[in-house]
């Protein structure tokens, strides 16, 4: 574990402005954390004994918007990046199971770090160099462990959200999770009904796609909890095989259950409609065999889509694992058919829907007639232009209607 945290410059600024005003400024919680585990961070966040309205002014020199004042929180742009600066403060009851009734703002750093979820995330770090860790926070990353500050039954009926985030960062750090964290945990499963879809939603995300989504098995019930279904052991072994794609995840997880019923609960999870597709058409795919015969591969590229079907074989190749490389060989097949730019779609059919109507044909003839030439096309029962499209439609006498 490292000793050194390099705040990077436009952090320092702003730290160095506070300072000069005569408020304490402190960089506390991921940024810490992950320098102490020798981890770039990806953003850094302050805590200042400054009121909100102190900051802004203190801060004139920056722009900054007020995105949580109530909560004591704006944000400041520096050097083009954003920073949360939060006034120290201690929380009211909650009563909602996430966030506080009422705060009140404090001037006592102890205070606003009892109020943090996890010992790894209650850190401070000023510019002298001093780590300020009051809950053994460093003894618990050393050791790889996640556990609650102060009373875990207590934090987690303040925010339930606390319980998915403990199985993330547990994840995502290939960490364990202290065992009276974790009791605290499985008794309040129930309060996750109380939190808000989208947020249950970004921490699964970061589960699936982290080095160790294994984890999903040992809190099964957990996550039962929020799908509403059954999990399977050998789909959640899936998902750590699978390439590091959020729809590849989740079908993997879901690949026992029934596709239409997949989208249900992933709708609920306020899951956007694309990914929910993409899930969806991964499902359909079980059952597909590999070494497939050319009219069968421009029919699976169909299916896919070109953008999108060396993805299905990623997909295919690890849920059929035996198979591999007979995937592999069918993925040149239909490369070699992407390639050649052969025809595999109506979209790339040489006549269209206005030609077919100006034969006399209409309404929903339209498209059968475009399926039957697809078809057809696909089968090298004809070539793939007008002229012979054309003549194919008359040879066959489909009928008008």
């Amino acid at each position: 574990m490292s000793d050194i945290i390099k705040l990077p410059e436009y952090v320092k600024k702003i730290m160095t402005d506070l300072e000069s005003k005569g408020f304490e400024v402190f960089a506390v919680g991921g940024g810490v954390r992950d320098s102490l585990l020798g981890k770039e961070p990806d953003d850094w966040d302050l805590c200042t004994s400054a009121t909100p309205d102190e900051m802004i002014n203190a801060l004139k020199n920056y722009t900054t918007i007020p995105t949580g004042l109530k909560h004591g929180t704006i944000t400041v742009k520096s050097d083009n990046r954003f920073i949360e600066i939060t006034t120290y403060r201690s929380d009211g009851e909650y009563s909602d199971c996430r966030h506080p009734n009422n705060i009140k703002f404090v001037k006592s750093l102890e205070e606003d770090l009892k109020r943090r979820d996890f010992t790894i995330n209650a850190f401070a770090y000023n510019q002298k160099g001093d780590i300020i860790d009051l809950f053994n926070g460093r003894q618990d990353l050393e050791n790889k462990i996640i556990r609650c500050v102060g009373v875990p039954d207590k934090r987690f009926k303040e925010d339930a959200l606390r319980i998915i985030r403990a199985l993330r960062f547990a994840a995502v750090l290939g960490f364990d999770i202290e065992s009276n964290t974790e009791k605290a945990l499985f008794e309040n499963i129930n309060l996750l009904s109380e939190i808000s879809a989208e947020r249950i939603l970004a921490e699964l995300k970061k589960i699936i796609l982290s080095s160790n989504p294994d984890i999903i098995q040992k809190y099964k019930s957990v996550f039962e909890y929020v799908f509403g279904v059954t999990l399977i052991e050998k789909d959640i072994s899936m998902i750590g095989l699978m390439p590091k794609d959020i729809s590849m995840g989740f079908a993997a997880l879901f690949y026992s259950i029934e596709p239409t019923k997949t989208a249900k609960i992933l709708k609920k999870l306020k899951m956007d409609n694309k990914s929910i597709a993409k899930i969806k058409m991964y499902l359909s795919l079980k059952g597909q065999c590999p070494h497939l015969e050319k009219s069968d591969c421009k029919r699976f590229i169909n299916k896919c889509g070109a953008d999108m079907v060396n993805k299905c074989i990623d997909f295919l190749s690890v849920a059929y694992k035996n198979n591999s490389k007979e995937w592999e060989e069918t993925r040149k097949k239909i490369n070699s058919i992407i390639e050649n730019k052969e025809c595999c779609s109506i979209n790339e059919l040489d006549i269209s829907g206005t030609d077919i109507k100006n034969l006399g044909y209409g309404g929903r003839d339209i498209g059968d007639i475009l399926n039957f030439l697809l078809n057809a096309v696909i089968e090298e029962e004809v070539i793939n232009s007008k002229e012979e499209l054309i003549n194919f439609i008359k040879q066959h006498k489909i009928c008008k209607i």
